[in-house]
């Protein structure tokens, strides 16, 4: 479902990876069924309602747009704390001791995964 915006609402808007370009806070211009507008004329940019990504025409997506600063810089908090994980996990080469049938499939439902050999 996608979020609910109106004009003059404002997003932060951050570059996907574009070297040299900041994020910024940017006014909502206009808000249609499925995408929303931030700037004016040839300068505006849109985004999908529901992905808040911006429309990429034929190529990438250059910028996602977050509701406030704030909810960025939590969403980039728990990346780090992913990739943490993740590390920690990709580290472990034994059986940690303890470990049963159980907690493991109770981490694969956590994780949305099907671990190999079972069926979905």
């Amino acid at each position: 479902m996608p979020h609910e915006f109106k004009v003059g609402d404002e997003l932060y808007v951050v570059p996907n990876g574009r070297l040299g370009r900041k994020a910024f806070s940017e006014t909502i211009t206009k808000v249609g069924r499925r995408w929303l507008a931030v700037g004016y004329g040839r300068s505006a940019i849109r985004f999908d309602r529901e992905t808040l990504r911006s429309d990429p025409g034929r190529y990438t997506s250059v910028y996602t747009a977050y509701k406030s600063k704030a909810e960025y810089e939590a969403h980039q908090k728990l990346l780090s704390h992913w990739e943490r994980l993740r590390v920690c996990l990709n580290r472990l080469y034994t059986m940690p001791e303890g470990m049963t049938h159980r907690v493991m499939d109770e981490v694969a439902r956590l994780l949305g995964l099907t671990l190999a050999g079972e069926e979905a």
